[in-house]
């Protein structure tokens, strides 16, 4: 998949990231406060299935926005990019949100998912060190989500087993 590099100027800095692909939109969100994205290969698995966007989060290079650095400025800045490239709805794909063990522990996640009416797919590598019940349990609490387990894969599923996650989503999607 050919990817296109875009920057998007917001009031107190930059945003780095890349498009491409065709099809439905996808916004693909990586974990780790301070760390780059990592997410290339997995916008080439889901670039036959969706139009992907991705960015390098606010605090980490090369993008170069600072703080605050909350889930309020996190959702912000999601927004500002799809609305940098004129778009009303796309799927949010996530990747190791460390946040929602702690979440599950303060019942924010509990109080406010049922009420969530949207599709909502969570993969998780069964051999992951993050352990699978914070996506079985966060799945539990969105009516109609799905939680799916890749057996024999760690923390970085689209790498270890190439092709699964795209399988996985394909069928949920369709």
């Amino acid at each position: 998949m050919v990817e296109e590099e875009f920057e998007l100027p917001l009031d107190d800095g930059v945003l780095v990231g890349h498009h491409g692909g065709e099809g439905r939109p996808a916004l693909i969100l990586h974990g780790g406060p301070a760390l780059s994205d990592y997410t290339d290969e997995l916008a080439a698995e889901l670039g036959e299935l969706f139009a992907t966007i991705r960015y390098t989060q606010r605090g980490t290079p090369p993008s170069a926005v600072g703080p605050p650095y909350s889930i309020e400025s996190h959702v912000a800045d999601a927004l500002s990019v799809l609305d940098h490239f004129g778009i009303e709805r796309a799927w949010a794909v996530g990747h190791s949100n460390r946040s929602l063990a702690v979440h599950l522990e303060a019942r924010t996640l509990a109080n406010g998912l049922p009420g969530v009416r949207l599709p909502a797919l969570f993969i998780h590598g069964e051999l992951d060190p993050m352990p699978v019940r914070s996506s079985t349990d966060t799945a539990a609490l969105i009516p109609d989500a799905v939680a799916e387990v890749i057996p024999g894969c760690g923390h970085f599923p689209w790498l270890e087993k190439p092709g699964e996650v795209r399988r996985l989503v394909e069928r949920f999607v369709n």
